[in-house]
């Protein structure tokens, strides 16, 4: 969902990630002991992600007991592609609610 001419930029911009620690977190290898995180937990998905898939982030949030939320049409770069700004805001809010209710 990227517009094609940001596309070179962005992947230019990447650096090269462990495949083994992206085959470990995908097969489940690596196990998180949920009761030890204790800061609030979001987790973003988006429709068109090739990477993340909608369904693996709902499991990802349930495990957590994060807040979940699924963008529709957008992809994994949801970051920069077109209507950023409202998913920037969406973000911002949770974070002052969840930063008010956490610290009265």
């Amino acid at each position: 969902r990227l517009p094609q001419p940001d596309r070179r930029r962005v992947y230019n911009s990447l650096l090269y990630e462990s495949g083994i620690c992206f085959q470990e977190a995908l097969a489940g290898s690596v196990r998180v002991d949920r009761t030890r995180v204790r800061c609030p937990l979001r987790l973003i998905a988006a429709s068109d992600d090739r990477v993340i898939s909608p369904a693996l982030g709902r499991s990802i949030a349930d495990y957590y007991g994060a807040e979940f939320t699924a963008l529709d049409a957008h992809g994994h770069w949801f970051i920069e592609e077109p209507g950023w700004q409202a998913v920037a805001e969406d973000v911002a809010d949770w974070l002052a609610r969840t930063l008010s209710a956490t610290n009265p």
